[in-house]
């Protein structure tokens, strides 16, 4: 009972130091933003995609892009005002060795951004019907994108920014086929396709028009091989 008021005192003295620390932090904190200025961020609940190289990172919303350049600590933000073509994004991925950045909108269009080059492909945005992009993966050791689609694979030239080939409808009896994941590797390009399925087709030296695809069980190791590289391309 002796240190109860030494006690009482001790803990009056800590929270007289909380209360003195409290404005010193937020003044620091206030003190990294110029006066009037803003500070940009995603929002909170908004998941998003990364992007980039070593030098430069694209942070993308569902309704923003972000570009950071972490060794400069410094940030550029794109807008339907000075870049995009529409405020909603869908997929993103960065070609380090282009310079390219690759955007896809929910309408089917594909926005090419480079730094002093641009070319928007509407070629599936016109499609009928209209497929949904789900996903973008760049192909190793060789200049091109594959975009999963709601209802097949298409392969986008990132040195001519065009698109190179599309196989639309590719399912059995020609039904919408969706590709959640395409990767190309050694000339070879896999495809994941809900649920957990993958579908081959043998290359032809004439390209394939339409390939006739087998179901495969989930653990088999499988590949869908189109010879895009000898396609004519299509309209962008």
């Amino acid at each position: 009972m002796r240190d109860l008021p030494h006690n009482i005192h001790l803990i009056g003295l800590i929270g007289m130091l909380c209360l003195l620390l409290t404005p010193l932090r937020s003044s620091q904190a206030q003190s990294q933003l110029p006066a009037a200025g803003w500070r940009y961020h995603l929002a909170y609940l908004e998941g998003a995609r990364l992007t980039g190289d070593a030098q430069r990172v694209f942070v993308q919303g569902p309704h923003s892009l972000l570009l950071t350049f972490p060794l400069e600590d410094r940030w550029k933000t794109f807008t339907k005002q000075d870049a995009l073509r529409e405020q909603r994004l869908s997929q993103s991925l960065y070609a380090p060795a282009q310079e390219l950045l690759l955007l896809a909108y929910p309408d089917g269009r594909l926005h090419l951004l480079g730094q002093t080059r641009e070319r928007i492909l509407n070629a599936l945005a016109n499609a009928t019907p209209r497929p949904e992009i789900l996903s973008l993966h760049l192909a190793q050791d060789a200049p091109f994108a594959l975009a999963g689609l709601s209802n097949g694979l298409a392969v986008i030239d990132l040195e001519r920014t065009l698109l190179s080939d599309t196989f639309l409808n590719i399912g059995p009896g020609g039904t919408a086929l969706p590709i959640q994941h395409a990767s190309y590797r050694d000339a070879t390009t896999s495809l994941l396709i809900p649920p957990a399925y993958c579908w081959a087709a043998a290359p032809k030296t004439s390209g394939i028009s339409a390939p006739g695809l087998v179901c495969h069980p989930p653990q088999e190791s499988v590949f869908f091989v189109p010879n895009f590289l000898t396609r004519e391309a299509l309209s962008p």
